[in-house]
């Protein structure tokens, strides 16, 4: 079994998310859900972090990065050792890349 190790920026970045739904787009029970399935996605991933895909960036991948798809976003962690690493919870319509490579 992983141990999970959820990083100070996957938490804000899932806060400002669900915040921005629920207060921006006044869509309260929808932020109750997205928050919902993020959990859903970190615990499976937990379970059998290897069944997601290595992210299709070749640098970013040499460095372990990996994703799971989460409504229009994108959850991206590392697994080292038997930890998994939650890095960042991005729009997908964002530049990650480049976030991630910073």
């Amino acid at each position: 079994m992983y141990k999970l190790k959820l990083s100070e920026p996957f938490i804000e970045d899932v806060s400002i998310s669900v915040i921005y739904i629920k207060n921006t787009l006044l869509e309260p029970v929808a932020a109750q859900r997205l928050k919902d399935e993020v959990k859903k996605a970190y615990k499976k991933i937990k379970e059998n972090p290897f069944a997601y895909p290595a992210v299709p960036d070749k640098y970013l991948a040499t460095l372990g990065y990996r994703f799971k798809m989460v409504k229009n976003y994108i959850l991206f962690y590392i697994v080292d050792k038997k930890v998994v690493k939650i890095i960042r919870f991005l729009h997908g319509h964002r530049d990650w890349m480049n976030i991630l490579e910073k």
